[in-house]
Order: C-alpha cells, then sequence, then structure tokens
C-alpha cells in the first residue's frame, strides 16, 4: 500500500510541475508578445484554452501598408510534434519562392538535383536555399537589404506561397527585440514580392 501512496505523489508531482512549465512558457509568450505589440502599435490578442475551441496568441500590426500577423501553430508527426511560430503579411501574388538555411543535408539535395536558385551574392548563396518558380522575379525580390536582414536572422524561413507572404521559425523566440525586427522583416518581404509581382 505505501508503494502504491509513494507512486501517486511521484505522479502528482510529476503534473504538477508539467502544469506550471506550461505556465512559464505561456507567461514568457504573452509578456514578449504583449511587448511587441506595443512597440508596433498593433494589437495583442492572448491564447485561450477551452476544450471546445482553442486559439494561439497573436500579434497584428500594420507596418507601412502591410497588415502583418504572428502567430503560431502546431503539426503533429505520429509520436511526436513541432511547433512553428510564424509572421505572415496576405498578398495577391501567385508565384512561389523559399528561402531556408542550408543544412546538413542541403549537399544531397544538391547532389541529386535539387533547385538552388543563386542571387549574387556569394555570402547569402552560401548560406541559404532558394527555390522558386520565377528564378528572375526571385532575384529582384530578394534585394540586398532584405538578404542582409534575413544574414541576421538565420533561424527564419521566408516564403512566398498560396497567398501568403511569410517567415517560419520552429518554436518561439522570447526576445521582444528579435520579434519586431521579424515583424518589420516580413512587412518589408510582402513589400518586395508586391511591388515585383
Amino acid at each position: 500500500m505505501e508503494k502504491a501512496l509513494w507512486i501517486g505523489l511521484i505522479f502528482a508531482l510529476i503534473i504538477a510541475i508539467a502544469v506550471l512549465g506550461v505556465r512559464r512558457w505561456r507567461a514568457r509568450i504573452h509578456t514578449a508578445w504583449a511587448a511587441v505589440a506595443t512597440r508596433l502599435d498593433g494589437t495583442f490578442a492572448p491564447a485561450s484554452w477551452r476544450w471546445w475551441r482553442s486559439k494561439t496568441a497573436r500579434v497584428e500590426a500594420t507596418i507601412g501598408t502591410a497588415s502583418v500577423l504572428m502567430d503560431y501553430y502546431t503539426v503533429s508527426h505520429g509520436n511526436s510534434s513541432t511547433t512553428y511560430s510564424r509572421t505572415r503579411v496576405a498578398t495577391s501574388c501567385s508565384k512561389r519562392l523559399t528561402s531556408c538555411r542550408e543544412s546538413v543535408f542541403s549537399g544531397i539535395g544538391k547532389a541529386l538535383g535539387m533547385q538552388d536558385l543563386l542571387v549574387g551574392d556569394p555570402v547569402y548563396d552560401d548560406r541559404f536555399i532558394i527555390k522558386s518558380d520565377d528564378e528572375a522575379w526571385a532575384r529582384r525580390v530578394l534585394n540586398e537589404p532584405l538578404r542582409k536582414e534575413h544574414l541576421d536572422a538565420p533561424r527564419l524561413t521566408l516564403y512566398v506561397k498560396d497567398g501568403w507572404v511569410e517567415t517560419l521559425q520552429v518554436g518561439f523566440d522570447f526576445d521582444v527585440d528579435n520579434l519586431e525586427r521579424r515583424m518589420r522583416l516580413t512587412a518589408a518581404f510582402a513589400l518586395a514580392v508586391d511591388s515585383h509581382a
């Protein structure tokens, strides 16, 4: 009987620690994302966790002419899942573009014929894999200021797809300066996409 009691207490302690960890994690998101919204004169909507419908936290701000939205979502992979935070702007551009950090497997992909567009910037071309359905357009969109900002935020992947201009990152960033820079990068990216569409 005593052994079962200890097992129950240990199990309850593990659950309590997990709940406290989730609360701290949510508080960090709330604090950082609310600060970004304030800096950008935007709005912050905290996550709502209801069993019938939950909503992720989100920041909305107008930067220049772009209405920028930052939120996150989770993708399940069977026994595990990955959370992505994204910053996005709606676009009427129907072209596609991806610029992501080179990885260990990039060399294998290139050897097998994976597209890697070169934009003429040796540092950027060396660090990122660029794919697009319109190479000349992609070179115009990935202008020098945008490439410089992306080099300063290498964990981000830039996308133009399905009516959205998007920056995507695995996990979260709680640094307010980085989050603000990311939202401004997304707005600049959207402006470059729309001006060259």
